[in-house]
């Protein structure tokens, strides 16, 4: 967020009578759509989200450096090549701003078959009914081993291994009901909700 919109949306908040929390909140960092954003309290340093109406929730140890733990983390993320610049809403280039979803470490599932690479990752969301999210990316990375320059999606069959190790095997026709043609640039899908969802 620019300052001057950490400095509107903060307003905006102190002046919902709804809202649970006296005028001491600074609104550090929210979703494009702003149904997600991360307060802190400036008396005390404590980092809280609000997630959809859900209500406010610790989302770091509390204490005066909370901020400064969860900014070291977020920037050793970004020179990580963790999170990237991208638009945050598929489709949509004038949403750019820096994407969640990881493109690098074990939270990245990448596999290439026949050319065409498909990159997969989730994060937590706790406003989704199934508690995360997922972003499933799909591009010719290798024309020759493809034969073609470009190729359609019309069937997936997605492997899901979750942190228990219980395996889902989801397959169908397409992908969210669209069959995406890959070319230059490929497809990006982001999407919340359960494993198999469409």
């Amino acid at each position: 967020l620019s300052i001057g919109k950490i400095i509107q949306w903060s307003e905006r908040l102190r002046g919902d009578p709804g809202f649970p929390v006296d005028g001491r909140l600074l609104m550090v960092a929210a979703a494009a759509n702003l149904r997600k954003y991360l307060l802190m309290m400036s008396g005390n340093g404590r980092l809280l989200g609000e997630n959809q109406g859900m209500g406010l929730t610790d989302v770091a140890p509390s204490g005066p450096d909370a901020m400064l733990l969860w900014l070291e983390e977020y920037v050793r993320r970004l020179e990580g090549g963790v999170y990237r610049c991208a638009p945050i809403v598929p489709d949509v280039p004038d949403t750019h701003g820096i994407c969640l979803f990881p493109e690098a470490g074990p939270e990245l599932s990448v596999a290439v078959t026949r050319g065409v690479e498909v990159r997969a990752s989730a994060l937590y969301a706790p406003e989704s009914p199934a508690g995360f999210a997922y972003s499933i990316r799909i591009r010719i990375v290798d024309m020759a081993a493809l034969g073609y320059s470009s190729a359609q999606l019309l069937a997936r069959r997605w492997r899901i291994v979750d942190g228990m190790g219980h395996v889902e095997t989801v397959q169908g026709q397409g992908v969210v009901g669209k069959y995406p043609v890959l070319k230059n640039g490929g497809f990006r899908n982001v999407e919340q909700g359960r494993v198999g969802e469409e």
